[in-house]
């Protein structure tokens, strides 16, 4: 099962915010332990560096950004993506419309 998991739950799991921490932090820990391949969209990694700035240090941003990598694969962000998640007026929120795209592209079973 492969699952794209959006910027927000990994932010709640990491930083224990409620209410949402439980579910988040329970879909971290089935990503960790690969029982679902699990997925984050580029800009993802470049949203949590400018949240996690604001409470910790350049150097502690990027170890925590570097052991993402080993719970997730990430999916690229690009030209076609970009441009459809704009064009498509359906979608109110354009972050949450390029995530689609993204588990589009990757054919992922659940965003969450």
């Amino acid at each position: 099962m492969r699952v794209l998991v959006d910027t927000n739950v990994v932010m709640d799991a990491l930083e224990g915010q409620a209410p949402f921490f439980d579910a988040s932090n329970q879909v971290l820990k089935i990503c960790a332990l690969k029982q679902v391949e699990g997925y984050l969209a580029a800009h993802s990694i470049t949203n949590l560096f400018y949240l996690f700035r604001k409470r910790y240090s350049n150097d502690e941003c990027r170890d925590i950004l570097l052991s993402i990598f080993d719970i997730f694969q990430i999916e690229q962000i690009d030209t076609r993506k970009l441009k459809t998640a704009l064009e498509n007026r359906a979608f109110k929120d354009f972050e949450d419309c390029l995530q689609m795209e993204c588990a589009k592209t990757i054919f992922a079973d659940i965003v969450q």
